[in-house]
């Protein structure tokens, strides 16, 4: 015979359960993309952080020299944050909750992979988005967009085509090694942080059209081999897989490439969780989960949208 909880006490070691089997579950594998961006301190800053812009030393001309005050260029940009919330179809009976207290169940597992998608995907909207500006306030001042000069073209690579003429030379083509050359060298034009690596998001069609470029697949011609986790040694690059990526107005993948310091990620509410019984519905359980999360550009220049055809 079943047994059946109606205890008050027993219903709250249950909550306390599932809340640490979920928490414990998400820290044992976190998210693709959110841990490659760097962490925001909420307590140290809020929800504001400061871009400095680039400066450099002054030459001393002559003795008693008056000192120099540089412009650094101050700007304060906001994170973006909402909260989200999980919440599948009800348990049948008590005794079915045994699923939410084991770390590898089917619930478990699917909380776990919608609170990481959750957080890559609101990685992947900040880093091309427009960032909130503001000394005191998100708005004060106008959105900081992402620059077309951070864009490599959806062109690039096919026959004819002409990086002085990219709207209207080449045809639509896949990712490909002449995107990833344009990448390294809009790096390297905006003296990003050499010692960084540069992560690419990719997707599974990203990743075939990758493969069928001879540069790429043909060591002859591409010093560098993909290993499981999807890293080339080459160039610098560390693909990162997911399905996650979006597409534009025209239909075509706006793949990121970015170094983590170029990116900031915040928790800004930590993981709630929610196991209650529902009486109309003969005391099913209901599982319920939910957090806050935000993200923003920090840094246009080490941020690259690669265009693509699907």
């Amino acid at each position: 015979m079943s047994m059946v909880y109606t205890d008050g006490v027993e219903l709250h070691k249950r909550r306390v359960t599932y809340h640490n089997t979920l928490n414990l579950a998400m820290q044992q594998e976190d998210a693709r993309v959110w841990d490659l961006c760097e962490e925001h301190n909420l307590e140290a800053e809020g929800m504001s952080f400061d871009s400095i812009a680039a400066t450099k030393m002054t030459k001393v001309t002559s003795k008693l020299q008056k000192t120099p005050h540089v412009d650094m260029g101050h700007e304060r940009r906001w994170l973006r944050s909402a909260n989200y919330v999980w919440s599948p179809t009800p348990l049948d009976s008590f005794d079915k909750t045994t699923v939410l207290t084991d770390v590898n169940s089917s619930y478990i597992r699917a909380g776990k992979a919608a609170a990481n998608r959750t957080k890559d995907e609101v990685c992947l909207d900040a880093m091309l988005a427009n960032v909130k500006a503001g000394m005191d306030n998100p708005g004060d001042s106008a959105d900081i967009v992402f620059p077309t000069t951070q864009v490599i073209h959806v062109n690039a690579g096919s026959a004819g085509w002409d990086k002085a003429n990219p709207d209207i030379t080449g045809t639509a083509v896949g990712l490909n090694g002449k995107k990833l050359k344009l990448v390294k060298v809009r790096f390297m034009a905006n003296e990003a942080p050499m010692d960084e690596q540069i992560n690419i998001a990719i997707n599974s069609v990203g990743f075939e059209h990758l493969m069928d470029d001879p540069e790429i697949s043909n060591k002859d011609y591409f010093l560098g081999e993909f290993n499981d986790k999807g890293k080339v040694s080459a160039l610098g690059y560390n693909f990162v897989h997911t399905e996650a990526v979006r597409t534009d107005a025209n239909g075509f993948l706006r793949l990121p490439a970015w170094q983590k310091s170029g990116v900031r990620r915040a928790v800004t509410s930590d993981l709630q969780t929610r196991l209650s019984e529902l009486p109309d519905q003969n005391y099913a359980m209901q599982v319920w989960a939910g957090m806050g999360v935000g993200a923003g550009r920090g840094d246009e220049g080490q941020v690259v949208e690669i265009k693509a055809k699907i």
